[in-house]
């Protein structure tokens, strides 16, 4: 978990994804566990994290400027 973390940090700090917000979820996860990531654009969080947190596990969020979500995109394409 901690090399993948760190391999997926330095790529996401350069997208902008603070290193605080990765490390905090390499913490979360233990080994064999897996993460899901979602980007979500048309619903506030104070709607989404509560729905998300009756599945279980630990819902970490951050937010991303216009300029590093469409970084992000073009990263995952």
């Amino acid at each position: 978990v901690g090399a993948g973390a760190g391999a997926l940090s330095g790529r996401f700090t350069d997208i902008g994804i603070k290193d605080d917000f990765m490390k905090q979820a390499a913490e979360a996860m233990a080994p064999g566990q897996a993460a899901l990531c979602l980007l979500v654009r048309k619903v506030t969080a104070d709607k989404v994290v509560p729905e998300m947190a009756k599945l279980g596990g630990t819902v970490l969020r951050t937010n991303l400027s216009d300029e590093a979500e469409a970084r992000l995109r073009a990263g995952l394409a």
